[in-house]
């Protein structure tokens, strides 16, 4: 019955494609409209996650309350390692204009867009961007440029970065790092060993969406729900977890 009941229903009227124009249409002037980064204009694409979430502004919602607690702090430096077409890094800088911002992203198309979303919110003199990340460089950005905020999301790279040979050079940094069990197994409990004795270590969980997290009209996010959080939601293969360290002094 639903099978008939679908074809009958012209693919327009469908609720799930009602509710992508829905979301479409909230979207559509190329600016992130909720959440930390709300103003920042942004690039009608995104690599290797969902598009929607983040000019909606409820990409990784469950570090929002993290975020706006950083920005209780002077950072003047601040590294993005796993940077995308730069979310965070436009995020960032958006909230702390002054700071200087290391964007390191492996994959040219990423690198593409996150120069068009620098060049769309003026921000290019400040961000400086780099492709792969490997431990040299990430040793060289420890010793050079002491970021107080680094900004982690490597795949599974995080266990071969984040080890003793950079730990005293961490002991300033404050860290949010997305954790990936399943590429580098033990990784939550190894680097909460590391880093314990220099930093307040949390683990923060990703929540299932609900349409009261969608910041649309609410009569349409409750009445076409099932629809619109199937959007909002990031497709992640497994529950996710991010580290988040804060230092001790």
């Amino acid at each position: 019955m639903k099978q008939i009941l679908k074809s009958l229903v012209p693919r327009l009227f469908q609720p799930i494609r009602i509710a992508d124009v829905i979301l479409r249409h909230e979207a559509r002037h190329g600016k992130i409209i909720s959440g930390p980064f709300a103003g920042s204009k942004y690039v009608g694409k995104s690599v290797g996650s969902v598009f929607l979430p983040k000019v909606l502004g409820v990409y990784e919602k469950e570090l929002h309350t993290a975020i706006y607690a950083l920005q209780a702090k002077a950072i003047a430096s601040i590294a993005i390692i796993g940077a995308a077409e730069g979310y965070y890094v436009i995020g960032f800088s958006k909230l702390f204009p002054h700071a200087k911002i290391f964007a390191y992203e492996s994959e040219e198309e990423g690198r593409r867009l996150l120069a068009q979303n620098c060049a769309l919110n003026n921000c290019n003199e400040k961000i400086k961007i780099e492709g792969f990340c490997d431990k040299k460089a990430f040793l060289d950005l420890l010793k050079n440029e002491a970021p107080q905020l680094i900004v982690m999301d490597i795949e599974g790279g995080e266990d071969e970065l984040l080890n003793r040979d950079v730990l005293d050079l961490l002991k300033n940094s404050s860290m949010i790092v997305e954790l990936h069990p399943w590429i580098a197994p033990g990784i939550k409990e190894k680097l909460i060993e590391l880093l314990g004795g220099s930093h307040h270590c949390s683990v923060i969980s990703s929540t299932q969406r609900t349409f009261r997290d969608i910041p649309i009209n609410q009569f349409l996010a409750r009445l076409f729900s099932r629809w619109l959080t199937f959007h909002v939601n990031e497709m992640r293969p497994f529950k996710m977890e991010w580290l988040l360290a804060e230092p001790l002094t």
